[in-house]
């Protein structure tokens, strides 16, 4: 899925938050965060921090799998639709 608020240029990716039990979709360079594939939108993310801390958590790499990881930081191909 591209990311509408970079027009469409960068790929929005699927991460699994466990301590969570909850999917969210985000793109870190974009500061975007969205909990709903349905709500996607150039007006609708909220920044991590913001999504996090409501949560009382901090927003952290160490949340994500390596693999998750690895793909927000470009390392690797894999994206989530």
């Amino acid at each position: 899925m591209n990311c509408p608020p970079c027009n469409g240029h960068n790929t929005v990716f699927n991460a699994a938050i466990k301590l969570l039990a909850t999917d969210v979709y985000i793109r870190e360079s974009c500061d975007a965060l969205w909990a709903h594939p349905d709500t996607i939108g150039p007006y609708t993310a909220v920044p991590p921090q913001l999504f996090f801390g409501a949560q009382h958590m901090a927003a952290s790499p160490d949340l994500l799998t390596e693999e998750e990881l690895a793909a927000l930081q470009g390392e690797d191909s894999l994206s989530y639709s």
